[in-house]
């Protein structure tokens, strides 16, 4: 039977008394067929039901109304709004990862050629998932100023267990990484500094899970012995997991993931090493009694690098004032010449409060060298 457009007239009390019996698509399938579609059979209750009026009933597709097409877009729209936040909330959950954090300690002002060991903390943090296959990258200034006088890395440990470590000289052209990947299966690339050596450290165990104690890698670094003084020098570190998200050694699905993406190592975390040839440090106490019977002891420790030496040193120590003078004296008195000092047993003033001493040819042996000052606090004098 061919479909046939039903027709209702106002006036029409015949086809007024039709029914119309319609199958709707279930509400529940709307999330699959997002439009509602109505089967209708129309019957009219004066005719006998026999059987060729059943073959004669005409099955016919209802045209929607207005309000049923208004129902249908409504519907409709709250079917892409609720699509639309299931999707994302799944891409919420699949962006989930792993995060390789890391930090460090690294000595800012070493003496001038001697070795010296940095602190090096890798994390994953609460938010992230756990990573597979962690290292660190480590950039460090081999070449130095002049191509022969940089910080090379002679060793590493974790928890007393010797890291394994990779290097790579970097040169004017991109070099690659000794383990990362990408999901071609081609090396990622670390360019420059020129002249520099990337060091990967890879960690002892297989994985980094959320909420870990982080783990603290001691890394041991030597200087040349033709290194500049204050030569301001950068090492570069980030951390790393090689197998990524995932146990597997699969790149094309999951390539190794770092905690900087960039290839120029000059974006990563950093540490600036400044070597020095000496040191001074002042050690006084805070508070102390009154009276002679209660001086005050002011230490100046001078250090000197090992196998240098100073052809002079100049130190100044200012006092407080209203405080009474006592003396300066050198354990290592070799070369030490006080230059200026209140009168001892005197009052200090603001014209006299301080004392100056030199030391000539001290050669260092990177242990301190004390210089004391002692002065009291008279005992009618709480200014001080």
């Amino acid at each position: 039977q061919p479909f046939l457009k039903p027709s209702f007239q106002k006036n029409s009390k015949h086809q007024q008394q039709q029914t119309r019996t319609c199958n709707h698509t279930p509400n529940f399938l709307l999330f699959i067929f997002p439009l509602r579609l109505s089967s209708c059979a129309l019957s009219d209750p004066h005719r006998p039901r026999t059987k060729a009026h059943k073959r004669n009933t005409a099955t016919v597709v209802a045209q929607p109304g207005r309000k049923q097409k208004m129902k249908t877009m409504k519907e409709s729209v709250w079917i892409v709004v609720l699509c639309a936040l299931l999707i994302m909330s799944l891409s919420v959950t699949v962006s989930a990862v792993a995060l390789p954090t890391s930090s460090a300690t690294v000595p800012a002002t070493p003496f001038i050629g001697a070795s010296f060991t940095g602190a090096f903390t890798f994390s994953n943090p609460p938010s992230a998932t756990a990573g597979f296959g962690p290292f660190f990258d480590i950039v460090s200034p081999t070449s130095g100023a002049d191509g022969n006088d940089g910080i090379s890395i002679t060793g590493a440990t974790l928890l007393g267990t010797a890291v394994t470590i990779k290097s790579v000289v970097l040169t004017a052209a991109c070099v690659n990484h000794p383990l990362a990947i990408d999901n071609t299966h081609t090396p990622f690339q670390v360019c420059g500094p020129v002249g520099s050596t990337l060091y990967t450290l890879v960690l002892p165990f297989g994985s980094v899970v959320p909420d870990q104690v982080p783990v603290t890698a001691t890394v041991s670094f030597a200087q040349s012995p033709l290194i500049d003084l204050n030569g301001n020098f950068r090492i570069y570190y980030r951390a790393g997991f090689n197998f990524a998200n995932d146990e597997l050694d699969n790149p094309c699905c999951d390539p190794s993931i770092f905690e900087f993406s960039s290839t120029n190592p000059t974006t990563w975390n950093a540490a600036s090493v400044n070597p020095t040839v000496a040191t001074v440090t002042h050690d006084a106490t805070a508070k102390f009694p009154q009276g002679i019977n209660y001086p005050q002891t002011d230490i100046v420790t001078i250090t000197v690098a090992s196998g240098q030496t100073l052809s002079t040193i100049t130190v100044s120590e200012v006092l407080p004032l209203n405080v009474v003078y006592l003396s300066c004296t050198a354990a290592f008195s070799t070369g030490f010449t006080v230059l200026t000092q209140p009168t001892a047993n005197q009052l200090v003033t603001s014209s006299a409060r301080t004392v100056t001493f030199r030391y000539n040819n001290l050669s260092g042996t990177g242990v301190g060298i004390g210089v004391t000052i002692r002065y009291y606090v008279p005992y009618l004098d709480t200014s001080s």
